[in-house]
């Protein structure tokens, strides 16, 4: 009897458990947009600046083809984001 251990070459990789939530969670609810837009800000309020860059660049390979001008409007824009 013994135990075999699998290699995973993503468990030496650092993550953020936040960013990874909120990843999961917009890939769960991006067929709502009420929502999608919801948890897009609240991300951004959650993620320190580092997060964030990584954050927008996974949006917009995922969601663009999708939310192209939401994705502009919450990610970029100038005003201050709030819940």
């Amino acid at each position: 009897m013994g135990f075999k251990l699998k290699w995973n070459s993503h468990s030496t990789k650092n993550t953020n458990p936040m960013l990874d939530h909120q990843k999961k969670v917009l890939t769960a609810i991006h067929d709502n947009e009420t929502l999608f837009r919801k948890e897009l800000i609240k991300s951004l309020v959650w993620l320190n600046a580092h997060e964030q860059t990584e954050f927008r660049k996974w949006v917009r390979e995922q969601f663009s083809h999708r939310y192209q001008k939401l994705i502009n409007e919450v990610l970029y824009s100038k005003m201050s984001v709030s819940i």
